[in-house]
């Protein structure tokens, strides 16, 4: 199933095809992010309607998700090392804009579980498929660019999903009365809608040569399993390390818009247009100043720039973040959670480079696989959960979910930045082996 290799094949494709290429993967990543995030801006309205606690909604939002993204990675990363990437991110969409439409249909938490179940399995095709692509495209050095823009897609769905969400929370109460419909079951079935542009956007992708082949051999399971045995310390570090890392955002997203209210009582609408605002500049800037940063520090011959950038993103984005909910005022509160989004994506930057610097070809979806589930199943899984099961237990007089917030983030912090610190050393010594 891949490409022949040809001469025409083993030249790097145009700067035009391949930052279209980027351009394209943005945007689907921007899609599948409202998505799996959209439902945080809807929780109170859900909350009224259907009488499901913080701990139900954390669950809603995490772990339902998580745990078979989790699952489904593995199997779409070897699927993505052996097969059309394009077709399988394209089938992806179609399935996870499905699910997002029953979610907006249905109304008992089962049947809300099994929807959330589907559109993680979905949505563990993306990552490895795309960083795949992109890495096919670009040449180690330039790559981390590419993902800077890339995981841009984060904020520009961030941005999305809290702005369509204050379009769908204004026309609610029109939607219920003129066509019986809730207002949050009309905007899922809105944001379904919308993530049938993904499978389109597709269309206009080319299927990359595939490059930087280790050899039949290194296309088993058994030899990534071997290569993750043999470098366990590497592995881990980046794996857990970025994934607690992202513990805490998944976790702020699904419960920032009830913090507001509660602590500052402000409505999820005012809190959508700002932080839409705040997640393109500081989110979407912020990952393509760390790739920038990454690929110079690469140009400069440091060969753990890659690992640099995942360190310092999880310190910055943690620090601020933690500090965000302790804030007197809303206004000094976003402007923590802004710096907060600065850094971000740094850690998804790093590591997605550092993932494709590496193995070969045939174990990248993979090992992208493994990195991802890691994140989905610590960082989107136990990130809404623990904030939602902090909350329940944190009285009111101790801050509540705000207190929970900032507990969450600089517990985070403290893992995060020592499992890399740790890690930093023995990827230096495989990177330099490979050179």
């Amino acid at each position: 199933m891949h490409p022949g290799g040809s001469a025409a094949a083993n030249a790097w494709p145009s700067a035009r095809t391949a930052w279209s290429t980027v351009a394209v993967l943005t945007f689907v990543y921007s899609i599948a992010f409202v998505h799996r995030i959209g439902l945080g801006l809807l929780v109170e309205p859900m909350q009224q309607d259907l009488q499901f606690s913080d701990t139900a909604i954390g669950w809603l939002a995490g772990a339902l998700f998580a745990v078979p993204y989790t699952i489904g990675g593995p199997l779409c990363g070897w699927l993505a090392d052996r097969y059309s990437r394009r077709s399988l991110i394209a089938i992806a969409a179609a399935g996870w804009s499905t699910t997002t439409a029953a979610f907006g249909l249905l109304t008992s938490f089962a049947a809300l579980a099994a929807t959330r179940v589907g559109a993680g399995l979905t949505q563990s095709a993306l990552q490895p498929a795309a960083a795949s692509m992109i890495a096919d495209n670009f040449d180690a050095n330039a790559r981390p660019r590419a993902y800077g823009v890339y995981v841009a897609g984060t904020g520009f769905g961030t941005a999305l999903a809290y702005w369509f969400g204050a379009i769908a929370i204004g026309v609610g109460a029109w939607v219920a009365t003129t066509a019986g419909i809730k207002g949050w079951s009309a905007a899922f079935l809105a944001l379904a809608v919308i993530g049938l542009g993904a499978p389109l956007a597709m269309a206009f992708v080319r299927e990359p040569a595939r490059r930087g082949r280790g050899g039949e051999g290194s296309a088993s399971v058994q030899a990534t399993l071997a290569f993750m045995r043999r470098e366990w310390r590497v592995v881990g570090a980046l794996s857990l390390g970025v994934a607690v890392c992202f513990l805490a955002p998944y976790g702020q997203l699904a419960f920032m818009p009830v913090m507001f209210s509660r602590k500052y009582g402000w409505s999820a609408a005012e809190l959508a247009i700002a932080f839409g605002v705040i997640a393109v500049f500081a989110g979407a800037f912020g990952s393509m100043l760390g790739g920038w940063i990454s690929a110079r520090l690469a140009r400069r011959g440091r060969s753990d720039g890659d690992w640099i950038i995942c360190t310092a993103g999880s310190a910055g984005s943690l620090i601020t973040g933690g500090i965000a909910p302790l804030m007197p005022t809303a206004e000094w509160s976003l402007v923590f959670f802004a710096l907060s989004g600065l850094f971000t994506n740094w850690p998804s930057v790093g590591a997605l480079g550092a993932v494709n610097r590496l193995a070969p070809n045939e174990m990248r979806g993979q090992l992208t696989a493994v990195y991802t589930s890691a994140v989905g199943l610590i960082g989107a899984g136990l990130g809404p959960v623990t904030i939602g099961v902090l909350s329940d237990f944190v009285t009111p007089a101790w801050g509540g979910v705000a207190t929970a917030m900032s507990i969450t983030f600089f517990s985070c912090a403290t893992l995060s930045c020592g499992l890399l610190i740790l890690g930093q050393k023995s990827y230096r010594r495989v990177i330099s082996a490979l050179c």
